[in-house]
C-alpha cells in the first residue's frame, strides 16, 4: 500500500517566513520615525524663518527718520504687526509666536514659535524653535539684531543677550 505524500510547510520554514517579516517590519518602524522627526525639525525651522521675516519686516516698516528700526518689544507686537491688512509678510497659517517663556515641547514644537526681546528691545532679541533632533537642550534659535547667545530652561528661552 502507497502512502499519500502530505503537502504543506515544515514548522521550521513558517518560524523562517515569521523572523524575517518581522525583522522586515522592525526596520520600517525605525525608518518612519526618522523620517517623521524630521518632517517636523523641519516644520519648525521653516515656521521660525516666517517669523524672524516677519520680525525683520516689522523692524524695517518701524524705522526712524535716521534711518535705524525699531525691534518689536513682544511677541504680541508681531502678532498685532502681522494682522494688519498693509503688513507686507504675515505669519504662516497656523503658527503661533508666543512671548519666551512659552515651554515648547514635542507635542507643540512644529506649530509654535518663541520671541523674547533683549533686556533694551530696541537692540533685538531671540527667536526659538523646537529641536526634534536634539537631545538637550531642546531649543534652536535665530538671533535678530545685536543678540547672540540664548539659554534654556525647561523648554523656555531663559535668557537672551
Amino acid at each position: 500500500m502507497k502512502l499519500a505524500k502530505q503537502k504543506g510547510f515544515t514548522i521550521v520554514e513558517l518560524l523562517v517566513v515569521i523572523v524575517v517579516i518581522g525583522i522586515l517590519a522592525a526596520i520600517t518602524m525605525v525608518s518612519y520615525s526618522g523620517v517623521t522627526t524630521k518632517a517636523k525639525l523641519t516644520a519648525a525651522q521653516s515656521n521660525a524663518v516666517s517669523v524672524r521675516s516677519v520680525i525683520e519686516t516689522f523692524y524695517a516698516d518701524n524705522g526712524t527718520s535716521a534711518g535705524n528700526g525699531s525691534w518689536p518689544a513682544n511677541a504680541a507686537a508681531v502678532n498685532t504687526y502681522s494682522g494688519l491688512s498693509t503688513a507686507l509678510v504675515k505669519l504662516p497659517a497656523g503658527v503661533t509666536l508666543s512671548a519666551g517663556t512659552v515651554a515648547l515641547t514635542a507635542a507643540n514644537g512644529d506649530k509654535n514659535i518663541t520671541y523674547m526681546p533683549l533686556a533694551t528691545p530696541a537692540n533685538g532679541g531671540c527667536i526659538a524653535y523646537y529641536n526634534y533632533a536634539a537631545s538637550a537642550p531642546f531649543l534652536s534659535y535665530y538671533f535678530i539684531g545685536t543678540a547672540t547667545a540664548a539659554t534654556e530652561s525647561a523648554g523656555t528661552i531663559a535668557t537672551c543677550s
